[in-house]
């Protein structure tokens, strides 16, 4: 199982738990200024819903970038504590490597595929951060 968090999106974020390139679940959140909150407590009501615990977990990924400055930050934050915590593989893909989530999920488990351990992901913006 494979766990990719997509928090690229303005006001959207993408929570994708995928078995195989054509076997794969979605949720899709909009988010306000609490996005840590709301993608931790998302994150824990889509893994239960689909009967996921983390230990079944065999990598992750993020999309990062490019993006709004906080949502990538929490959204890579959270698949780099997750992936750290637990000594798994992270990959991270930016959101023009894809047209699609079926595409994005068979990127995602073919770099798994190659990569066995946890190298932190870094974000992506696609431009200087706008920090005001």
């Amino acid at each position: 199982m494979v766990l990719i968090i997509d928090s690229s999106g303005d006001n959207r974020l993408k929570i994708i738990l995928a078995r195989s390139g054509d076997n794969f679940k979605i949720k899709q959140i909009t988010i306000d200024n609490r996005a840590t909150d709301q993608l931790l407590r998302e994150l824990d009501v889509f893994l239960r819903q689909n009967g996921v615990k983390l230990g079944q977990l065999r990598g992750l990924a993020a999309v990062i970038g490019p993006g709004g400055f906080t949502n990538l930050r929490i959204g890579i934050a959270v698949a780099n504590a997750l992936a750290y915590a637990r000594k798994l593989p992270i990959v991270g893909l930016t959101a023009t490597e894809f047209n699609y989530d079926a595409e994005l999920v068979n990127k995602t488990i073919s770099r798994l595929k190659r990569r066995k351990k946890f190298i932190p992901l870094l974000p992506a913006y696609g431009r200087e951060p706008n920090i005001g």
